[in-house]
């Protein structure tokens, strides 16, 4: 199933378990977070689903349609108002997996 990612590239689903839209992962990432990361009041689930991108492990579909606020995230009602998905990318799939 492909996407495209915003840097003109596409992001393609080989299996299915290696894209995720950010209204699915909430719930499992909310936990994780709250397992392993620092006690919060909140808990902001789309910020490690939007802020992979920056480490080039992950990709984003649909990341051009959304807005941003002044620290570069996004609502998270943009991402699940546009379908936005993500995956890991091509490179490190590929890394990870030996192809």
């Amino acid at each position: 199933m492909p996407f495209h990612g915003m840097s003109g590239t596409n992001l393609t689903c080989s299996r299915e378990e290696t894209c995720v839209f950010v209204q699915d992962s909430g719930n499992n990432l909310d936990l994780l977070l709250r397992e392993f990361g620092p006690v919060r009041l909140n808990y902001r689930t789309e910020y490690p689903f939007w802020r992979l991108q920056n480490d080039k492990l992950w990709e984003v579909s649909g990341a051009d349609k959304v807005q941003l606020n002044k620290s570069g995230d996004p609502k998270k009602s943009d991402l699940i108002n546009y379908t936005v998905a993500g995956g890991i990318s091509g490179t490190s799939l590929r890394y990870v997996t030996g192809g």
